[in-house]
């Protein structure tokens, strides 16, 4: 999508901002070997790919992996305990020159470690 925004009162347009979509990844977990394995289908229109990570469901999660390729559509979590449960969160990532545009995360994924 391309968009210009004029201000009120005025008819200067301003420059072209290119704005991409990007789709909540549909996210797969599982437990194999003390680690966590997360699998999401590839977003054509990222960049690359953050994963989050939290102890609680509704606590504040932090992200644990950067992934930037966007061919790559899994990720494995070695810093997690066995037996102990951890919430999980994917999203897509877009450059905007500089700026890094972060699209919507994908569900909440339980995952016990085993």
């Amino acid at each position: 999508y391309v968009y210009k925004i004029a201000v009120s009162g005025s008819s200067q347009m301003s420059a072209e901002a290119k704005v991409t979509l990007m789709k909540a990844p549909v996210v797969k977990a599982v437990s194999k070997g003390g680690k966590v394995i997360l699998r999401w289908k590839k977003d054509k229109s990222a960049k690359g790919y953050k994963v989050y990570m939290s102890k609680k469901k509704k606590d504040k999660y932090k992200a644990v992996a950067t992934i930037k390729k966007n061919k790559t559509v899994k990720a494995a979590i070695k810093k997690v305990k066995k037996g102990r449960k951890y919430y999980f969160k994917v999203a897509a990532f877009n450059k905007n020159g500089k700026k890094t545009v972060i699209g919507k995360s994908s569900a909440v994924k339980t995952v016990k470690v085993k």
